[in-house]
């Protein structure tokens, strides 16, 4: 599945073999270039990835086997002979369902399946997944998404529900943020989050992104939202933020990547995109970009492809 960037340019495009690489952008005019991950690493096709991560140093991340097992590349992993450094399993992985880091790359791992029945917990370890366990997050109910931003806001989402807790949580805690209600207008299942370092949270709603403002709780309904024919959007699954908080999508009905600046809302167009060839079902697609926007996805069946798109 080879991957063409197309994106507005004003200064010139340079390829490199680590990939494209933009000197400026802009709304001057538009160019597509094809070219090839920066590196590859193979994945398990009966028992593929069901979340990725990507840390600032290059470190990437696989959720596998159900969410039994997390393993860990190192930076400079590549090819199909590449194995991981890390492999962590039961008790630290139990049918976990996302994985997160924070700006100071601690890994965030969210399992349905808390320490009683009924509960969700949120396991927090050093970069890389090493070491003890730094602390776990214990949420009422059973969540299935995870956002986690640089700061290290802890937002978890599930059925109709979006909970979000301050830096540093741990046990019990009560949430800073719990959106929930028909005012909220979340969709019957949030297919992810995100947060900006503005503190606003973004929700994957379908063909459309909900934007709530910094401290939103209970009942309020959406700040802005980001729909219609001009965005492109049709399903969205994942969501991810890079430093800059341009806000990244992964769309598998139209197979492709988006990304959309935090700053405008409505019917606007995305600031680049990323689209897919079409040689391989969409379905197989996940998303997740490290700070700088080098970014890890679904490349084949059988294969992981880490770019760097800016």
């Amino acid at each position: 599945m080879r991957i063409r960037n197309a994106v507005a340019v004003t200064a010139a495009a340079v390829m490199t073999a680590g990939g494209l690489v933009l000197a400026g952008s802009g709304a001057a005019s538009a160019d597509t270039v094809g070219y090839k991950p920066d590196r590859t690493l193979a994945d398990d096709e009966f028992a593929p990835s069901v979340a990725l991560e990507i840390a600032d140093d290059g470190t990437v991340y696989a959720l596998r086997h159900d969410g039994w097992q997390l393993d860990v590349f190192g930076p400079q992993a590549d090819g199909k002979k590449a194995k991981p450094v890390r492999k962590l399993q039961y008790p630290i992985t139990e049918a976990a369902t996302d994985i997160a880091l924070d700006g100071r790359g601690r890994l965030y791992i969210l399992d349905p399946h808390g320490p009683t029945t009924g509960t969700s917990k949120v396991t927090v370890l050093r970069p890389g997944g090493k070491g003890p366990v730094l602390r776990r997050l214990v949420v009422p109910g059973e969540w299935t998404r995870l956002g986690v931003s640089a700061a290290g806001h802890v937002a978890v989402a599930g059925a109709s529900a979006v909970r979000v807790y301050a830096p540093g949580a741990a046990g019990s805690t009560t949430p800073s943020q719990v959106l929930a209600g028909s005012g909220a207008r979340l969709p019957e299942e949030v297919s992810d989050v995100a947060l900006t370092s503005d503190g606003r949270l973004w929700v994957a709603d379908e063909a459309k992104l909900l934007v709530y403002a910094r401290g939103a709780t209970g009942e309020t309904a959406p700040a802005a939202t980001v729909a219609g024919s001009r965005t492109g959007l049709s399903w969205v699954n994942n969501l991810d933020v890079d430093a800059k908080n341009r806000v990244y999508v992964e769309d598998s009905h139209v197979d492709a990547i988006k990304a959309f600046s935090s700053t405008s809302y409505g019917n606007v167009a995305p600031i680049r995109t990323l689209s897919y060839d079409g040689a391989y079902p969409v379905s197989w697609a996940l998303l997740a970009v490290n700070a700088r926007g080098d970014m890890v996805t679904k490349r084949t069946e059988s294969t992981l492809g880490i770019y760097r798109t800016l």
